[in-house]
């Protein structure tokens, strides 16, 4: 399925993560450091979102920011592409730099401490530093006064929406909360480093390739993932019961021995049968029929003539799979 894009909020507080191919150590020292914090230069001005902080690890890169009206999109692939194929002609060699999908995690509510704290901690969790004002690999120091800032980085925003003032006590402040947070272990909620698991959960319930949409971190619920879906792929649940219980109700509702249903008998009211359990736990159910024919005790390519050929789209069958999916559901909400 391909990805849906993201729409964000304008004003949202964000976390984007850039990576680079094969987690390879690619923003190597200073000088890839200060290209890449060039290329920002000369683009931020060109777009509406609000850069509050940043972190340039060697393997990936973290931004804070309020979203704008433009789409963040536009920024990230005009920066990353500019700086690929500068490190491309500086490397000398050929290939993408960056995983060509950015991850983004949307904070609501008082957020903004912890967040921009998790984003300044990242050289004290990867043990390269032990004070976080030792490293020129985040904005951190630009907060603490101990370096010149950049226009487009906005440590009075950042510093209101931390709750603190915007002068020496606040940055001070400030300071000694990242501190106090620099080895905190890494967050899969600030992250959004548990995405790929919640996308296959959220496949395997909904019974369709749907997308995991932009994660949102609220104080009081954790954390929310919506589910995307293009508009002509319908949402089909997947039940999560077993496969015995989808042909004890077959065998009631088709009039069929439960014993005989599992044999090798081949009387035409038992295969007929064997194809309603089987177009019940695939079609209906939204199950593999891997799992259905084990539990017959045929094989796959039997499975296969059962589910596709002339007994499933019989009339009788079709209403007796019908009729078991929805004695399922009523036993599971029972």
């Amino acid at each position: 399925m391909p990805r849906q894009a993201r729409l964000i909020e304008p004003g949202k507080l964000v976390h984007v993560i850039t990576r680079f191919i094969g987690g390879r150590y690619l923003l190597a020292g200073p000088v890839e450091r200060a290209e890449y914090l060039t290329r920002v230069d000369k683009l931020a001005r060109r777009f509406d979102a609000v850069l509050l902080a940043y972190a340039l690890m060697s393997t990936h890169v973290h931004w804070v920011l309020l979203a704008g009206e433009m789409h963040m999109r536009l920024f990230f692939q005009a920066l990353n592409t500019g700086f690929a194929q500068w490190l491309n002609r500086r490397l000398d060699r050929n290939g993408p730099i960056f995983i060509d999908r950015y991850t983004t995690i949307v904070f609501d509510g008082p957020n903004a401490l912890p967040l921009m704290s998790y984003v300044h901690g990242n050289p004290c969790r990867a043990g390269v530093v032990d004070d976080p004002g030792d490293s020129d690999w985040t904005s951190h120091r630009i907060y603490l006064g101990l370096e010149a800032g950049h226009d487009w980085l906005r440590t009075d925003l950042a510093l209101k929406l931390c709750e603190l003032q915007n002068d020496y006590r606040g940055r001070e402040a400030f300071a000694e909360y990242v501190w106090d947070h620099r080895k905190d272990p890494r967050s899969k909620e600030m992250s959004g480093g548990d995405l790929k698991e919640r996308r296959r959960k959220a496949r395997v319930v909904a019974g369709a390739p749907v997308e995991v949409g932009t994660p949102t971190v609220n104080e009081e619920s954790g954390v929310t993932t919506p589910l995307v879906a293009r508009a002509q792929v319908p949402l089909r649940p997947r039940w999560p019961g077993s496969p015995e219980l989808v042909i004890r109700h077959v065998a009631r509702r088709a009039g069929v021995h439960l014993g005989e249903l599992l044999s090798r008998s081949r009387r035409q009211p038992v295969v007929k049968a064997r194809a309603a359990a089987l177009v019940a736990w695939t079609r209906v159910l939204g199950r593999h029929a891997i799992e259905m024919t084990a539990t017959l005790g045929i094989c796959s390519g039997a499975g296969s003539q059962l589910i596709y050929g002339p007994w499933a789209s019989d009339a009788e069958t079709v209403a007796i799979a019908e009729a078991v999916a929805a004695d399922c559901w009523k036993d599971e909400e029972t």
